[in-house]
Formats: C-alpha cells, sequence, structure tokens
C-alpha cells in the first residue's frame, strides 16, 4: 500500500520524458506492488478468507461515533509534532511550492493511508481506529513534510543548496532485476505450512501461544516423541498464570468447547455437537491417536481429521482408551483439524487425554 502511494509521484517526475513512458514506467512499479499481496495470499495461505466488514452506512456510523470520542487525540495527531503547520509555512517558499507539485498527491495519499487504515482490521464489524493509531501511522508521511518544514526555516536559517548536477542516465537493469527479486523471493523462500486462521483473534497472548507452541508441538511429533494433550497439565488462565508459562495454555481447543476454552482450568467439556481440536504436523505421516473421552450419557462419538472419518465408538463413562490411526494421506503440513463430534447431537462430553505419535514403519 505504501509503495502504491509512492506512484503519482514517479509519474510527475517521469511526465517531463513523454507521457508514453513516464505512463510505462509507472505501470511498471504500480502493477507488481498491487499484484503482490493477493497473488502471495493466494499461494501462501489459500484456505484463509479475507475478512472486512461491509463497505455501508453501519461503518460509517461506526467511524463517526468513534472519530466523535477521539477527535481530539485525532487532531493533535493530524499536526505531526507541529511538522504541519511549519510546513504549511513553506509552502511560501518557492521551493516549497515546487516540492509540493511534484509529491503533493503522494503526501495526501499518505496521510489518507494513516486516517483509513482501520478499514484493513480483518473484522466483519467495524473497527474504527483514530488517535493514537492515526500517529502512529503519520510517520510515513515525515520524510515528505521534513522539507516543507526546512523551506520555512530558511528564511531564518538558511540551509538550502544548490542541487547537484544529474549524472548521465544509467541502466535500469540491475534495479529491475532487484525489484524483480524482491516480488520472487518470498514464493522462493517462504514456508507453505497451513496455519489456522487467526486473524479473528483479538487475543494477544491466544496467537502468541498458537504460533509459538504448535511449531514446538510439530517438531516433538518430527522428531517421534509423543504429543500430549492432557487437561491436568494443560491450566493457564491469564491475570491469574504466570505469563511466563504461556506453554501451559490450552491453545489446542478451537471450536465448540466453549468461550474462551484455552484459558480453562477445569474439565475439557464440549460444549456443542461438534468439537475441534488442533494439530500440528511438519511432515506428513501416518499417526496414532489415543483418546480418553467420558460421556455422561452413553453415546457415539464420531473422530475426524480435516473432514475425513477416521471412526468412531461408544463413549460413556469409563473413558476407556480408544485408538485409530490417521493416515497420513488425511494430513498436511500445517494445522490440521481433528474434530470430535457426537452424531446424536449431544454435547457434555468430557476430553480427559489425547495423545499422538508417529506410527513405526513396517
Amino acid at each position: 500500500m505504501i509503495v502504491l502511494c509512492l506512484v503519482p509521484a514517479l509519474l510527475i517526475a517521469r511526465w517531463p520524458r513523454g507521457a508514453a513512458a513516464a505512463v510505462r514506467d509507472t505501470l511498471a512499479a504500480a502493477v507488481p506492488a498491487a499484484a503482490l499481496t493477493p497473488l502471495l495470499r493466494a499461494w501462501w495461505t489459500p484456505q484463509i478468507p479475507v475478512v472486512a466488514a461491509p463497505w455501508d452506512m453501519a461503518l460509517v456510523r461506526a467511524a463517526l461515533a468513534t472519530l466523535r470520542d477521539a477527535w481530539e487525540p485525532t487532531a493533535l495527531a493530524a499536526l505531526v509534532g507541529g511538522l504541519v503547520p511549519l510546513s504549511a509555512l513553506g509552502l511560501l517558499h518557492p521551493a516549497g511550492r515546487e516540492h509540493l507539485r511534484r509529491y503533493g498527491a503522494t503526501l495526501a495519499l499518505l496521510m489518507a493511508m494513516a486516517f483509513l487504515a482501520w478499514l484493513k482490521v480483518p473484522s466483519r464489524e467495524p473497527v474504527p481506529l483514530f488517535g493514537a493509531n492515526f500517529e502512529r501511522l503519520l510517520i510515513y508521511s515525515v520524510p515528505l513534510l521534513l522539507p516543507l518544514g526546512l523551506c520555512a526555516l530558511d528564511r531564518l536559517i538558511p540551509n538550502r543548496r544548490p542541487a547537484p548536477e544529474a549524472s548521465r542516465a544509467r541502466s535500469q537493469l540491475l534495479s529491475g532485476l532487484l525489484a524483480a527479486g524482491a516480488v520472487v523471493l518470498p514464493f522462493v523462500l517462504v514456508d507453505r505450512y497451513r496455519r489456522v486462521d487467526l486473524q479473528g483473534s483479538r487475543d494477544g497472548p491466544l496467537v502468541l501461544a498458537v504460533c509459538r507452541e504448535s511449531l514446538r508441538a510439530a517438531n516433538r511429533l518430527a522428531r517421534g516423541e509423543t504429543l500430549r494433550f492432557d487437561p491436568e497439565l494443560a491450566r493457564f488462565s491469564w491475570g491469574e498464570s504466570d505469563p511466563g508459562q504461556l506453554a501451559r495454555m490450552r491453545w489446542f481447543l478451537r471450536e465448540g468447547w466453549g468461550a474462551r476454552a484455552h484459558y480453562g482450568t477445569r474439565e475439557i467439556v464440549m460444549h456443542e455437537p461438534e468439537a475441534t481440536l488442533l494439530l500440528p504436523v511438519l511432515d506428513p505421516a501416518a499417526l496414532e491417536v489415543r483418546l480418553q473421552v467420558m460421556a455422561p450419557v452413553t453415546g457415539p462419538i464420531a473422530l475426524a481429521v480435516n473432514g475425513r472419518p477416521i471412526g468412531a465408538w461408544m463413549a460413556d463413562a469409563s473413558a476407556a482408551e480408544q485408538v485409530f490411526t490417521i493416515p497420513a494421506r488425511a494430513l498436511v503440513r500445517g494445522d490440521n483439524f481433528v474434530t470430535l463430534s457426537s452424531p446424536e447431537g449431544r454435547p457434555g462430553a468430557r476430553l480427559r487425554l489425547v495423545t499422538f505419535e508417529m506410527r513405526p514403519r513396517a
């Protein structure tokens, strides 16, 4: 987005060389910048949808309501520490006006981006952010405001020097190759580990725990160690537990276990007829899963991995251990979803223990 804000300045700078050449050079810079993010998203995280609030009157009303409450810090932030008023005085200088002609459109886009950046927050509900967020993003406009500020000070403290002579035109081949490399490199180096969708969460400790502990768990499994999810050992309550013990959070609990189940310290209970566990895997291979599930009322429980049925059994109050094999073809490199479901639509089953380990190769 920031690179696209610089495009008008490039077009204006190239225009004296001819309209055709200016448009060509501008498109050469703009098209890769505009295409990189959607292409990388489609290649790297195709399973994660783009989440955004609808652009409707509800969004406008939410923005106006938030701005009404935060207009004072937002207005103060818009001054950029006094640099904006000083830059306005710099427009009285001929050099300041020349600077604005070249970079004014880019400056306006950078400020608009800072003001409207909250539109890109991944949320289905409007999340207007002004005040401190606006101030933080205005940092990108400072390089274009500083020359105007210096023009304002030039009358009191002369600081302008003659511009250096333009160097002879050089081939743009090297810079073009470097730019192409910057676009291609992510597709070569980025690990396509399929990460669970975390963009809807506003829970920082949970996001940190999932990102960190899931990779640790995947590495343990890849080394041949047993991966064990034990409610007796996994107990973490934010605000009460030691933050240094984040590894004890029940980060592996996803949907169906109740609100904020990851902060649980009691029994792990299915609050819905279907509940999901996270199983991180680095190298898909056949796994043996052992489960102990206690059901207050005897009834069937089905096991599936990434939507593929694995097995089923009759769960009862004994919580007898059940053993199943997850075939390698049911797994992916990344965060896999292990789903427990009650075909009768009956919640309330208790997860006592679940372990995963690599099956010995024949």
